[in-house]
């Protein structure tokens, strides 16, 4: 899909380039215009050459870019400037010129950063660009469209006037659609509206057209033409004459076109039509002080930043200059500023710094002029005045009203940012509303003030209106002692407490004021009080009601006057400032837990509650806020305006708004995110509104990005007798102050109420009330009990006895989602009791497969009943008898599904069962049964209810049947619900490829054909089935998909379950293909992820629609049946196993909405029981693992209640979840289990279990574990009570250079704790140091009993991408650092190409004395490292590819003492050790080649001589001369560090060769005389005798000679041309290159005996002719060399060559002569990679290490080996019988594993440093032995004697108790051998490692260098053990043979997998 995608993003790419290139010569006839509507003024611009298509198409319905209209336009009007790129998204693209004209002319507009190139632009964007280019007079302020009010404001002018000049046309029903996208077709129609005549060629040219005409060609005359259209004169026009012509119209110059006209009439245009005035000065407002004209628009304060508008008449550009100082801006040109217009665009007057000495005030002179058809205007003048007083000052004055009227008997007090506080005085005390900024270096003081005002004597009030800093900041001056004493208080909202306590404490203190945050929080509790909804707020002789308005702060309140209609509103409805863009802010989205706005449709909601009951107090006739400088006129348009902004956000979402010019732009992001509706004029009329809005949080959850037509919300439930005023829900204490959402106390966000069901009481006289029901949105539907209702509008619904209910339910624009609400309307003097109801909304709820018939259901139902009388009595009776009568009534006990606090669920006695029908008496055929529910209520001393009837009808179709309804039909899914009999769900989901179905139901034998039905549902034949777990509900037809063929998806952990229900016995285990969580379904359109959540089963699967957010959980998660008494049962499961894969689920799902990948809020759960779907997933999850969790914490006895349905042997339930919450949809969770097994029989105070890991990197939050469906493997050998199993595998993976994570475990049991690593769980969580990216971790739970613990094993490791596993990690250069004998430190730079594979060269660098710590010596190897220039790269891959690293030794200190050249020596060494270290990178053993320079040329040669054997070759040039003596002495030393022997002090033997014999390939260049010393050394140790050859400049030497006796034995492994000297005076051209490239890289030094080993290099691919193999296996790329020999015929054997750590398979193919046996016997040899991974903490990078624990979270070996195998033998003809594996240390290691899980697939194996060393192995060998029937390998297992590694991983002598001992003996076991072990001859009766006694102990043959021991089973060799004299810890080439000859080739196997045994 990822492809497709990308090749149709290329396609519209280059048609967008195609439609704006330049014309072509010729038309195109394009093949989908035909027939179409626009076909004729297609083809018309085509032939203008103006647009083009792409392979014959012109696609004209499809949309245009914003980038492409640009450039379009510039084509016609040849534009010749362009304007500054100052947009920061226009990049280098063929269109960015053409933008940056189109700008200059100011035809396109950016949001002043951004121009959005590649956005689809509207048809009002499209219009506006087009009026302005083609100089459109705007005019008209609506159209007559039906859709004229969603035109925006500032396109409306130009959309009325293209629509009055009959320019565009409606689309259909008279829309005009301003926000859909504009087509091509559409644009290309514009045009040719438009533009009557488009003159392209010189000469004299007669218009004939009205319309608009453009010259586009020089040279051209217009003749005799009436022109009363525009003409537009383009760019490259130049002069262009008009005889003859009469022009009325408006002439536009384009650039330097100009327009003459002759002597016959008429004129030459004028910029109104004909008129040739100059246009008038441009106006501004606001104008400065003292020179405001509008006191409609009130007059503000200017001691703050403010922003000046300008406007000019008619189109007319403004250019403006600004300058300080008075009059002090430069006249304005057309190079000036030029003043965008869009959005009122504002020109700033930045206020001045502020002085504590004073106000400081600043003048900015604006000067602007209007320029309009080439005229240019008068110069405007304005000074702008702009003070800032001292933060220490407060301004006291009065209010001033819109007609600049004083505010009677208030008080306006403002800060030094103009925030406003208002003081009233009552006769009593007085109150400050709100409380400023406060600037503790120069600090105000409110209260001093007020107080001055106030007088002696008088407690002052402070009120907040809502907590924000602005408004809050001095309260602390209100806590001093005169005012307490006074009793004064602090009022604040309940919400806003804490918030406000923080602001005291922080100011309290820093003022001074309080010693301390303590003094300070107690003073303000000491005096704190709250103000909510209906309080009166009283001072003596006035009072205020206060009215709660959360939204813009989550406490805010106002204050409403009802003697005066002064509403003091603070923020809570905005600030209408005229000289600011925006008058509003909600954008806060979530910059704290208290500090964000709420969204629109929050927002709305409580918004017109709080005004209803303003209005319900009074006529508001002044509005006073927080930031307004006029006080509004309350009985104004504002308040209708506020409400218009909202609802247009809660309507049209995003598109609503325009982009916003003044927002958060401190806060990141908060500028790009933030966009204003806007509702008004603001330059014309004080009532305007501008909301700022983030695209966080513009609508809530779910509604946002094009969602908002699923809004299905009341924004008002309004409830009052006829006539009155008021709403009786203000009573119901669930109704609040917003409908919807509920306002925790703390101050943090509201959350969704979790009931919508509301009560009203009336007096028992009244009959009927009115209900006035708002919608949210203005296009959803709303019926009351069925009937439609108007939004808004009052319903008058009649009241029958006591208590009525109405249920009003919303259905949203997009008419499938809906909202249902309950009203209770009651008598409160009624003495009689409440009629019963039931919780299934039976009026209105109906089963989806009968939806027009409330009351029928496909199944049994259970029943509840309620009175909403306290103590009230409920009888019923469902045989329709009267149950005050009948002796059939019941009482019916009313105890509801809520949870009590930390135990699980109350008990529910009993539920009514509705549909008795499927008893054992039921025949099967379909059946209706009819059930009255008769049922009443009373109470001693009230009159009892009416009896009430429910009628249901259980519509129970045939058992042989099925039934199904479309669900989903779009997007190219379709899924259907399909049912059985009982109502179990099965979901069938189509897509191109095919379709698959969730579940094969319950039939009994005989049932339809499930298949046959699901084909002909689907249409088509290609329909598998998917069993998600194997209860009898859910796979009983599976049968009906195997006889069809198709195949049975399934967990094998189930197959038992399945096989037991399957109607068709004939079905087996071979039937069914088993996955599990991963695997993947493609149905073409349709991707569905697996997976495993065990613990309804112990197979449980689910499949999750990433694209379509649909979770198909099956019965996985239960489900919130309104019908049954249980939603989840766990039958005699363990519930640890539940609990633990539900809170993994729920990281996974929560990582996966956090990535993008899943929309939570969009998500729905179709679950194997609901009618209905789930929507809040994570809500739901909770609520299940709140039941699970209770039952662990308190124990089944406690936490397990009597349940009324116990399935499947249940005896109690755990409850979680209100059952009736949202009308019977929310969360509940019945989780029905048997007491005795739910926890496995153990004491719930010794669980000690881990439930959920979470691991992430230190200081973030994605989880980074590995995925795993659940902690520990699950036990389903009783598949009807699952267990625990061991623990799985827990790894966690973290990006490359990670140093440490956080590790979150959480217990099982709330009230265990755990350590990790040996540190208690501190917060959650525990951080832990990685090394080099990897950890292994410790974590131990310790249960509630405080002695039981359990403990877990974590791996950290570092992330290999499956993609591309062979990635180079931690490239580039890296400093390392040394520390030498001598105990001084040094640091040396080391250098990784990108591409550098494991096990590749490194090339060490010594620079020459004197030169830069980085010269060019070291810029020249990092070349040539990057580069694909060398031998050992070819892209194609006819070579292998590898490149090299670059060693700098930049520590060098080039002594001349003994001491310090040793010290320099020594630094070499310990470059080299360290660089082998692998901590980065990872330099084969047998490629280190040293390169040196001069002084480091010196140091080169002598390190190399010191430490031969760990080098490859070298290089010097220009090197000085090494001391003959010095040479003498260190080359009669032993050699050390070599491969075979061990330097360690418990060695038996140590080196006897002296360093002077170790051969190594030496190119000295430079002065023979400076290296004749070592030219003489170097000569005698490669054995080098002959005369030397020249070629050209280099002089050569290689040997010639035999090999001593002392190499004899080696000899196998060498080659004589690698040991080569060469010589030359100066350097060659390309010196690096040709060094690296001829010489080095030509040898190797592998290390197969104790000198190393120089050989030739060969390249597995150009020289051994293998193919290399890159492809995806199991989800992993991987890499594979086979070695085909041209000896192989027909049957040929296979050897699967397995390297060793580190390695791969190319160089492993190079190293051990594998391919010279195949050539000399005709075998096949394999050689595979492994995949980087870390193998220990040793603080290696990852380097490919198999998989040999066959850990399930990485790659699948076993699986890999078969696929290579499988694929030889599709290529080759192969033997299968003789199919053989080796492998060397870790690849030894691998080969035991092949062998002990895939016996049969191999002949014989041949471990080679190979006895089993790794723990995970052993597992293994006792899995295998558990088996009972393992058919036996032969093994061969071979190890040195010693050596370092060979100690530490193969010890020898062999001893019963060590790795080596146990491993013979386990394969002596396994392979049945025939005797005993006798240990006492295998040691020798020594076993201390490095003992020989073993060599004498007679279970050893010796032959040379080897040591060999056979194992027989019945005579033949089952199990051999060589040890190996002075063997390395290295692949030995002569062991391929030795292994080929004397064992593998020996054995073979029939095709029935016997072994067979060829001597």
């Amino acid at each position: 899909m990822k492809m497709k995608r990308k090749r149709i993003c290329a396609w519209f790419i280059t048609l967008a380039m195609l439609l704006t290139m330049l014309p072509s010569a010729l038309a195109a006839s394009f093949a989908d215009t035909r027939g179409h509507w626009a076909e004729d003024a297609i083809s018309r611009w085509s032939d203008r050459g103006v647009i083009q298509g792409h392979n014959g198409d012109f696609e004209p319905d499809s949309a245009i870019t914003r980038a492409d209209m640009a450039v379009i336009i510039d084509r016609i009007m040849d534009y010749q400037t362009k304007a500054e790129n100052k947009f920061s998204d226009l990049d280098n693209a063929y269109y960015k010129d053409p933008i940056l004209r189109v700008a200059q002319a100011g035809v396109m507009q950016g949001d002043g950063k951004n121009v959005r190139p590649k956005d689809k632009i509207t048809r009002e964007e499209a219009v506006s660009m087009l009026a302005r280019a083609l100089s459109v007079t705007a005019g008209g302020s609506s159209t007559s469209f039906a859709d004229n009010s969603r035109i925006s404001s500032w396109a409306m002018a130009n959309v009325a006037a293209f629509a009055k000049n009959g320019y565009i046309a409606g689309r259909s029903g008279n829309r005009f659609e301003p926000q859909a996208n504009i087509t091509r077709a559409e644009v290309v129609k514009l045009l040719d509206n438009m533009i009557s005549d488009y003159i392209t060629e010189s000469g004299t040219v007669t218009p004939k057209g009205t319309g608009i005409v453009i010259v586009k060609a020089s040279g051209v005359t217009l003749n005799k033409a009436k022109l009363s259209g525009t003409v537009i004169l383009g760019g490259k026009a130049g002069e262009v004459k008009a005889t003859g012509c009469e022009i009325t119209g408006k002439v536009v110059k384009i650039h330097n076109s100009t327009l003459t006209t002759g002597s016959t009439g008429g004129s030459s245009g004028g910029s109104s039509g004909g008129s040739s005035s100059t246009p008038a000065a441009p106006s501004a407002y606001p104008l400065p002080k003292g020179q405001e004209t509008s006191k409609s628009l009130g007059v503000f304060n200017y001691d703050m930043t403010y922003f000046v508008t300008l406007t000019a008449q008619d189109d007319a550009d403004i250019y403006y200059e600004i300058a300080e100082g008075a009059d002090k801006a430069a006249v304005p040109t057309t190079a000036s500023k030029k003043f965008d217009t869009y959005q009122y665009r504002q020109i700033e007057i930045t206020q001045p710094t502020a002085s504590a000495k004073g106000p400081v005030t600043k003048t900015y002179n604006v000067k602007a002029v209007a320029v309009k058809n080439g005229r240019t205007s008068s110069v405007a003048n304005w000074n702008y005045d702009v003070t800032s007083i001292p933060h220490h000052e407060l301004k006291v004055g009065v209010p001033k009203d819109w007609n600049g009227s004083d505010v009677p008997n208030v008080t306006l007090i403002q800060d030094y940012d103009s925030d406003k506080m208002y003081l009233v005085e009552g006769t009593n005390r007085a109150m400050v509303l709100d409380a400023g900024y406060f600037d503790a270096k120069d600090a105000a003081n409110l209260y001093e003030t007020a107080r001055k005002i106030v007088g002696a004597g008088k407690p002052i009030d402070l009120i907040i209106g809502h907590p924000h800093p602005d408004h809050v900041q001095m309260t602390h001056q209100f806590l001093c002692k005169e005012n307490k004493d006074l009793g004064a208080k602090v009022y604040v909202n309940e919400r806003g407490i804490e918030v406000l306590r923080d602001y005291v404490k922080q100011f309290g203190v820093a003022s001074g004021m309080f010693a301390n945050e303590a003094a300070a929080s107690a003073a303000y509790d000491a005096q704190l009080e709250t103000l909510k909804n209906g309080d009166v707020y009283d001072m003596g002789g006035t009072k205020f009601n206060v009215i709660e308005l959360p939204g813009h702060q989550v406490a805010g309140i106002m204050l409403f006057d009802t003697a005066t209609g002064n509403l003091f509103t603070t923020d809570q409805i905005g600030n209408n400032r005229a000289h600011i863009t925006d008058s509003f802010w909600m954008q806060f989205a979530n910059l704290s837990p208290t500090f964000f706005a709420d969204s629109m449709d929050v927002y709305l909601s409580s918004l017109q509650i709080a005004l209803e009951r303003v209005d319900s107090l009074g006529t508001v006739k002044r509005i006073l806020t927080g930031h307004n400088d006029v006080v509004l006129d309350g009985t104004a348009s504002y308040l209708d305006n506020l409400q218009t902004a909202v609802q247009k956000v809660v309507d049209k979402g995003w598109d609503a708004t325009t982009p916003t010019l003044r927002t958060l732009d401190s806060y990141e992001g908060y500028l790009e995110n933030t966009k204003t509706v806007v509702v008004g004029d603001r330059l014309k009329d004080i009532n305007w509104v501008g909301i700022n809005v983030n695209k966080q949080n513009y609508l809530s959850d779910g509604y946002r990005d094009g969602n908002q037509n699923k809004i299905a919300d009341l924004s008002n439930l309004s409830v009052h007798k006829k006539g009155e005023k008021g709403n009786l829900l203000w009573n119901d204490p669930n109704f609040g102050i917003n409908v919807n959402w509920q306002y925790p106390t703390d101050g943090t966000k509201p959350t969704r109420k979790n009931t919508t069901s509301f009560v009203a009481e009336v007096d028992e006289k009244t009959t009927s009330i009115e209900i006035v029901p708002t919608a949210a949105s203005s296009g959803a539907k709303i019926t009351i009990n069925g009937e439609a209702a108007e939004s808004g509008k009052a319903y008058v619904g009649k009241l029958t006895g006591s208590s009525t209910r109405f249920v009003i339910e919303v259905t949203a624009k997009n008419g499938s989602d809906s909202k249902r609400y309950t009203l209770k309307v009651r008598q409160k003097n009624s003495n009689q009791v409440e009629e019963p109801y039931t919780y299934t909304d039976y009026d209105n709820y109906a089963d989806p497969f009968y939806p027009d018939a409330p009351g029928t259901f496909t199944v049994t139902q259970y029943m509840a009943l309620f009175s909403d009388t306290e103590g009230a009595q409920i009888k019923y009776t469902v045989d329709g008898s009267d149950p005050k009568t009948s002796a059939t009534a019941k009482v019916f006990d009313q105890t509801k599904f809520k949870a009590a606090s930390g135990a699980g669920g109350a008990e529910v006695k009993e539920l009514i069962t509705i549909g008795a029908d499927a008893g054992d008496d039921w025949d099967g055929k379909a059946k209706q049964t009819k059930v009255e529910l008769k049922a009443y209520a009373s109470k001693a001393g009230m009159e009892d209810s009416d009896v009430v009837t429910f009628t249901y009808i259980i519509d129970r179709m045939s058992k042989m049947e099925h039934k199904s309804r479309l669900m989903y039909d779009m997007d190219g899914m379709k899924v259907w619900s399909v049912i059985d009999y009982d109502s179990d769900k099965m979901y069938l989901i189509k897509g191109s490829k095919g379709a698959l179905l969730i579940d094969a139901g319950m039939a009994p034998a005989g049932a339809n054909n499930l298949y046959e039905y699901c084909k002909q549902l689907a249409g088509t034949e290609n329909i598998d089935v998917y069993i998600s777990h194997g209860h009898p509900d859910h796979t009983t037809q599976l049968g009906d998909f195997v006889k069809a063929g198709r195949k049975v998806y399934i967990n094998e952990k189930d197959i038992p379950m399945a096989l037991t229900y399957a109607n068709d016995k004939t079905v087996t285990k071979d039937d069914f293909t088993c996955i599990s969580e991963g695997y993947q379904f493609d149905l073409g359109g349709v991707v569905l992820d697996n997976y495993d959540i065990p613990g309804h089963t112990p197979g449980c699967m689910m499949l999750l629609d990433k694209a379509h957010n649909i979770l198909y959980s099956s019965d996985q998660l239960g489900c919130n049946r309104r019908s049954v008494a249980d939603s989840l049962t766990l039958v005699n499961n363990d519930v640890r196993v539940l609990l633990s894969s539900l809170r993994i689920f729920r990281d996974k799902v929560i990582a996966l909405d956090k990535a993008g990948k899943i929309d939570l809020d969009k998500l729905v759960v179709w679950s194997g029981h609901d009618d209905y779907e789930i929507k809040d997933l994570p809500g739901h999850l909770d609520t299940l693992i709140t039941a699970a969790q209770n039952i662990v914490d308190y124990g089944p006895e406690t936490a397990m209640r009597t349940s009324v349905r116990n399935t499947g042997g249940s005896d109690g339930a755990s409850f979680a979840g209100d059952r009736y919450a949202d009308n019977g949809t929310g969360h509940f969770i019945c989780m029905n289990g048997s007491k005795a097994n739910v926890l496995a029989g153990e004491n719930y105070q010794a669980v000690d279990e881990l439930a959920d890991l979470r691991v992430t990197v230190h200081g973030e939050a994605d989880n980074r574990m590995c995925n795993i469906s659940n902690i520990h493997e699950v036990d389903g050998t009783n598949m009807f009570a699952i267990r625990m199993g061991k623990q799985n595998t827990l790894a966690a993976e973290v990006p490359e250079g990670t140093k440490s994570v956080d590790v979150y475990p959480t217990a099982m049991s709330s009230n265990a704790t755990v350590k990790v690593n040996g540190t208690s769980v501190s917060g959650g969580k525990v951080s832990i140091d990685l090394n080099n990216g990897y950890k292994e971790i410790t974590i131990e739970v310790t249960a509630p009993d405080g002695t039981t613990k359990k403990t877990y094993a974590l791996t950290v490791r570092t992330h290999i991408d499956p993609a591309n596993p062979y990635k180079t990690l931690y490239t580039g250069k890296h400093t390392e650092t040394v520390t030498l004998a001598n105990g001084e430190t040094r640091t040396f730079t080391s250098y990784v190409p990108e591409g550098a594979r494991e096990s590749c060269a490194g090339v060490f660098v010594l620079p020459n004395k004197g030169e830069s710590k980085f010269d060019a010596k070291f810029d020249a190897w990092k070349a040539l490292a990057d580069s694909t220039d060398t031998q050992a790269i070819d892209a194609d891959w006819t070579k292998q590819q590898e490149k090299f690293i670059v060693i700098y030794l930049d520590g060098l200190t080039y002594g001349t003492s003994a001491a310090e050249r040793a010290a320099d020596i020594d630094y070499v060494n310990k470059v080299y050790a360290a660089a082998s270290g692998r901590t980065m990178y990872c330099i084969h053993e047998a490629k280190n080649y040293m390169v040196g320079y001069g002084e480091g040329g010196t140091i080169a040669q002598m390190a190399a001589m010191d430490q031969t054997a760990v080098w490859a070759g070298l290089a010097t040039v220009d090197a000085g001369s090494v001391d003959a003596d010095w040479i003498a002495e260190n080359g009669a030393k032993m050699a050390s560090s070599l491969n075979g022997y061990n330097d360690m002090e418990s060695s038996t033997r140590k080196s006897t060769i002296p360093k002077s014999t170790l051969p190594l390939p030496v190119w000295m260049i430079g002065s023979v005389d400076n290296n004749a010393n070592a030219l003489a050394y170097w000569k005698t140790a490669d054995h080098i005798t002959d005369n030397d050859k020249v070629d050209g400049n280099i002089t050569k030497y290689t040997r010639s000679a035999d090999w001593t006796a002392d190499e004899d034995a080696y000899k196998i492994n060498r080659d004589t041309a690698a040991y080569r000297i060469w010589t030359s005076e100066g350097a060659p051209k390309n010196t690096e290159s040709t060094i690296w490239n001829d010489f080095l890289f030509g040898v190797r030094r592998w290390m197969a005996d104790p000198g190393g080993d120089l050989r030739v290099t060969k390249d597995p691919i150009k020289d051994l002719h293998m193919t290399r193999h890159y492809e995806e296996v199991g989800g992993w790329m991987r890499e594979w060399y086979v070695y085909v020999p041209q000896s192989a015929q027909q049957k040929v054997p296979v050897v699967f060559a397995n390297h060793g750590y580190t390695l791969n398979g190319g160089v492993y193919a190079g190293q051990t002569d594998w391919h010279k046996v195949a050539d000399e016997k005709g075998f096949i040899v394999v050689f595979p990679s492994a995949i980087p991974g870390s193998i220990s903490e040793n603080g290696n990078a990852p380097f490919p290490a198999w998989n040999i624990a066959m850990d399930p979270t990485r790659m699948d070996e076993i699986e890999f080996f078969k696929y290579m195998l499988n694929d030889l033998e599709k290529t080759y003809s192969i033997d299968t019988g003789r199919v053989y594996a080796t492998g060397h240390s870790w690849g030894s290691q691998m080969t035991h594993v092949l062998a002990l899980n895939e016996p049969e697939m191999f002949a014989a194996v041949a471990p080679l440093s190979g006895f089993i060393f790794n723990a995970a192995v052993f597992e293994q060998v006792e899995a295998a032995k558990a088996k009972g029937s393992y058919p036996g390998v032969p093994v061969y297992m071979a190890a040195g004697t010693e050596g370092g590694t060979e100690w530490a991983i193969c010890p020898v002598p062999l001893a019963e108790e060590n790795s080596s001992g146990k491993t013979l003996s386990d394969w002596f076991a396994l392979n049945g051998c025939t005797g005993s072990l006798d240990w006492s001859k295998i040691n020798g009766g020594n076993e201390i490692k490095g003992s020989l006694a073993w060599q004498n102990g007679g279970a050893f043959t010796k032959s040379g260098r080897w040591y060999t021991m056979t194992c027989e089973k019945n005579g033949v060799p089952m199990v051999q053990a060589e040890i190996v004299d002075y063997m390395p810890h290295a692949t030995m080439p002569e062991h391929s043979a030795r292994v080929w000859n004397n064992w593998l080739s020996h054995y073979s196997r029939n095709a029935d997998g016997t072994l067979v045994y060829n001597p």
